[in-house]
Formats: structure tokens, C-alpha cells, sequence
């Protein structure tokens, strides 16, 4: 993975295809999943769902979307996609996600936006 792959952080919610990937790094597809399972020890979907939904969680944390909103921000299907994936991932629902972390004490002020525009997203990182 020499060339730098497209921002899959910075632009969660575009469809990117293994193929897409793979033809942008110039390798074949199978040597890409090579790649991933012998770096990150996942597959690219699996590391593509990880990010989603680790800006999901971010998301929720930071704003007040709601989960259907954050869902179709990140890509996916709809809330109930997005939900069941979290609670997979989380161990917990989006909307118990935020409950919680609403709930408890914070020494820092958290920011509060009903919703983020397009060149927010540009100094966003959710990840290093």
C-alpha cells in the first residue's frame, strides 16, 4: 500500500469498492485483501464498517443528529442498519449510546451543532 488510498475518514459515507481501492493503489483486489488481513489482520469492509461507525459514535457524542440523520450521513441503509451495527460493534444501542454519555459529568464543554456542514468535515478527525 504504497500510494495513498482515498480517505476513507474523511469521506465515510462514500461507497468505495475494494475494486476502486485496489485500481487506485494499481494492485489487484485479492493482493488488497492480502494486505489488510496481513496489516490490520480485517478485511477492507471491515475496516470501512469500523470507520463508519467509530464517526458514528463521534457523532453522536458531538452533535445532535439524530440517528437516522447520522445514519444516512455515514452511508447506511437507515437508522435500523446503523443501529444494529453499533450495538454489534458497541455493545449498545446509538440511542443508549448517547443517553449515556449525555448522563455523565464532563469537565470539558462538549460542542453543540444540530447538524455539521460539508467543510467542518475537513479539520474533523474522529481517529488518528
Amino acid at each position: 500500500m504504497n500510494a495513498p488510498a482515498p480517505n476513507l475518514h474523511t469521506t465515510p459515507r462514500s461507497d468505495w469498492t475494494r475494486e476502486e481501492i485496489a485500481a487506485h493503489l494499481k494492485i489487484s483486489a485479492r493482493q488488497l485483501e492480502r494486505l489488510f488481513h496481513e496489516r490490520l489482520s480485517e478485511s477492507p469492509q471491515e475496516s470501512y464498517m469500523s470507520i463508519r461507525l467509530k464517526h458514528a459514535k463521534w457523532m453522536l457524542e458531538n452533535t445532535e443528529l439524530s440517528s437516522a440523520a447520522i445514519a444516512a450521513e455515514l452511508g447506511f441503509v437507515d437508522g435500523s442498519h446503523l443501529s444494529r451495527s453499533f450495538k454489534s460493534r458497541f455493545g449498545t444501542t446509538p440511542i443508549a449510546f448517547r443517553l449515556q454519555v449525555h448522563a455523565a459529568p464532563r469537565t470539558t464543554p462538549r460542542p453543540r451543532r444540530a447538524g455539521i456542514r460539508a467543510e467542518e468535515n475537513e479539520d474533523r478527525r474522529v481517529f488518528d
